[in-house]
């Protein structure tokens, strides 16, 4: 199975990197794409470094982590970097492989916004990373309701491991809800550090802490 994980990467950071060997340890991944977007439409307000700087930086955090590959799909793509092209490229190129989206379960809960949303839910299984007052682990009214067209055909709890829960699709695709303590960080919070001058210390990597500070990301000109 390969799996995609996509992002601003703006900058990456502890909790992105947790949340990879969160779901590494609950799905036997043969690999795993972090994919640096391009002009995300959901987005682009919140981008502030350049592609060149945001896939740095993850190439260094991809160091520390000991696991998974850098794609230049969406940067280099010159497009909108909607979900379903990636999706769609990934499964052209890995045509025997299924493909598997690593997801944030507030993108989850607005998947129905994404542009031809359905066809990602037909194209790829889910693998969704818990945030801080988001899904209700206890119920899946949220989820379904968020599927839209899309029917849920049947609930594993506990599976495939005790921390997650196993959701099957009419698509007959799988989207799985790891039942983990996600790490409250934000990128959004770490450009405000860095533009106030507190500390990023272990929020970041090292080396991601030290390309910030060389290159004077996210301060005021």
């Amino acid at each position: 199975m390969v799996a995609i994980f996509g992002g601003t990467f703006d900058p990456i950071h502890i909790g992105h990197m947790r949340g990879l060997i969160e779901a590494r340890e609950a799905v036997d991944f043969e690999r795993i794409f972090l994919v640096p977007s391009g002009t995300p439409p959901h987005k682009t307000h919140l981008i502030q470094s350049p592609g060149k700087d945001r896939l740095q930086m993850v190439r260094l955090a991809v160091q520390d982590l000991g696991f998974g590959e850098v794609s230049t799909y969406e940067l280099d793509s010159g497009e909108p970097s909607f979900t379903v092209n990636t999706v769609s490229h990934f499964g052209n190129k890995f045509k025997k492989t299924p493909i598997t989206l690593i997801i944030g379960s507030d993108s989850l809960l607005e998947i129905n916004t994404w542009h031809r949303f359905e066809d990602v839910l037909s194209l790829a299984n889910l693998v969704v990373l818990p945030r801080p007052g988001f899904v209700d682990k206890d119920s899946f009214d949220e989820v379904e309701k968020t599927l839209g067209p899309i029917k849920i055909e049947n609930v594993k709890r506990n599976f495939p491991t005790p921390a997650s829960d196993w959701i099957t699709t009419d698509q007959k695709k799988g989207i799985i809800l790891l039942k983990i303590n996600r790490l409250n960080i934000s990128s959004t919070d770490i450009r405000d550090r860095v533009k106030h001058g507190r500390s990023i210390k272990f929020l970041v990597t090292e080396p991601v802490e030290k390309y910030i500070i060389e290159k004077r990301l996210y301060r005021e000109v």
